[in-house]
């Protein structure tokens, strides 16, 4: 069919992101949120049990990358890529399922990683845990956004900044008032919605493709590298994913917001459990459309393929429920990564003016900054960037901070001069051959020198990035002789905790 009118897919956004923002704001006045203390706002400390975590674990995991990204790769690397793609997103989450736990045990009372940094390591690592999981909110942000252009974009013809400018301001309209409570209880909505319109996307569109049978014949005459599961780019681009991924997503502090809210260390462990073993197939499947692509000769649609085949399989006011679940799974995704920089915020703008301490104050310092944050954002979504990218810049930061702030949670002879070294030093080098915007293997070393051994590639970047500071700081933690007490993490709660335990904190109490 042809492409639909951009007039009632803007109302579609505009009334898909209107109901979730009546729905957020009917959950803030339900809970009290004129009554909130910061601590409430950014924590629901201990208020939900296993199921809700899962549920908003995958919502905030599913957001509206899932329509392009997974697709996109796998039209490069084949089927080891999708597995590697899934493998990845699912990984993250198993991993808080470990150091969730870990982390609750050492510090019970804190609210995420960046307050970990600062009690552990101190100010110079501190502030390298604070910049990187800004840097990572942030181009998550910007990647969920430009989704939202690109899903009307991909439907109508033309991209459209002003969709994802309403989604925005939906998913900021209640989560300024009720703060991760209520992203959390709209999420168990979001996920309702999505999974069966996933289902049915996938449905629809394998069936417009003749089935999964018609596209593995296509592939092994048009592309039959794609199907070898030994691929030689595919596995490493694979197992680049697996690296990238994993380590990026361990700092996302909306889910570190989860770790705390959730009511014992059991639920959350069982509700990342579940949350992994929902994503990984969901991946799975949504990387198969860049594959169908690429056997319908469209590989340069493989970023979009989804939305081709349903636009070409329904008449329009069946195809306009696309509209719907690309909404619904952005601002799933948005609200928890909104919510995490405000908790951000909450827990850090005292510690650099300590005026801010009294409760109220910085809550709306807070809010006034969730809303200053998202302009960026907006502004980089409207430029069109590939979201592949983004999440890959995002990740390779995180691939050389992980093993520096996470070894602290076990190591004793560990200190923030060790973890800083040891993180740049692995930012450094797989930053020299990391890839460039175009995917090309030109990166700084290969542009110094020339040489072919010093081409760009994601696995190479990434092993690099994750591997050297393993290298450097267990050389220096070898070498180490103080040791760190982590009696000092139970020890004193930061002043919102304090004013979160002390009034105000009753309006959110109760599970979902």
């Amino acid at each position: 069919m042809e492409a639909l009118a951009s007039a009632p897919v803007l109302v579609t956004v505009a009334a898909t992101s209107a109901a979730f923002l009546a729905l957020g704001i009917a959950i803030a006045r339900r809970h009290g949120a004129a009554r909130l203390t910061a601590d409430d706002f950014v924590t629901a400390r201990g208020q939900i049990g296993a199921s809700t975590a899962a549920a908003t674990v995958l919502a905030s995991m599913l957001g509206g990358w899932i329509l392009f990204s997974p697709a996109e790769s796998a039209a490069v690397g084949g089927i080891a890529t999708v597995a590697g793609y899934a493998l990845g997103t699912a990984a993250p989450l198993f991993a808080y399922a470990l150091v969730g736990r870990r982390m609750r045990t050492v510090m019970p009372n804190g609210h995420g990683l960046t307050e970990f940094a600062h009690r552990r390591y101190g100010g110079v690592m501190y502030a390298v845990t604070l910049g990187v999981m800004l840097a990572v909110l942030l181009i998550f942000l910007t990647a969920g956004l430009s989704a939202v252009a690109q899903i009307v974009g991909t439907l109508t013809g033309t991209p459209s900044p002003l969709a994802a400018a309403i989604v925005l301001a939906a998913a900021l309209g209640y989560t300024l008032l009720s703060g991760l409570r209520g992203s959390i209880l709209t999420d168990a909505v979001q996920i309702a919605i999505v999974l069966p319109l996933l289902a049915a996307l996938v449905v629809v569109g394998f069936r417009e493709a003749g089935g999964l049978d018609a596209v593995s014949d296509g592939l092994a005459a048009a592309a039959p590298h794609l199907l070898d599961w030994t691929y030689g780019p595919g596995v490493e681009t694979g197992i680049a994913l697996v690296l990238a991924i994993l380590l990026a997503e361990i700092f996302n502090q909306s889910y570190w917001q989860r770790v705390y809210a959730a009511k014992s260390a059991g639920a959350v462990v069982r509700g990342f459990l579940v949350g992994a073993l929902v994503v990984l197939p969901v991946i799975a499947v949504m990387g198969l459309f860049g594959l169908t692509a690429v056997a319908l000769g469209r590989a340069e649609d493989a970023p979009v393929a989804a939305f081709l085949l349903v636009r070409e399989a329904l008449p329009e006011g069946f195809a306009i429920l696309v509209v719907v679940l690309g909404v619904a799974l952005v601002i799933s995704s948005l609200d928890s990564l909104l919510s995490a920089l405000s908790s951000l915020l909450v827990v850090e703008l005292p510690r650099a003016l300590p005026a801010l301490k009294e409760n109220r104050r910085s809550l709306v310092l807070a809010r006034a900054g969730m809303v200053a944050l998202a302009i960026g954002p907006m502004i980089g979504a409207a430029q069109g960037y590939s979201i592949f990218y983004l999440l890959l810049l995002a990740d390779l930061i995180c691939a050389a901070a992980a093993f520096p702030v996470f070894f602290g949670l076990w190591a004793r002879r560990w200190s923030g001069g060790q973890a800083a070294l040891a993180f740049t030093c692995g930012l450094v080098a797989g930053g020299l051959v990391f890839i460039t915007p175009s995917f090309g293997p030109a990166g700084l070393l290969y542009q110094l020198t020339g040489a072919d051994w010093a081409e760009a590639s994601l696995l190479k970047a990434f092993l690099i990035a994750t591997f050297v500071p393993i290298a450097v700081g267990l050389t220096l933690h070898a070498r180490a002789t103080v040791a760190f007490d982590f009696a000092q993490l139970r020890k004193g709660t930061d002043a919102n905790q304090r004013h979160g335990q002390e009034g105000g904190g009753a309006a959110f109490r109760g599970s979902p």
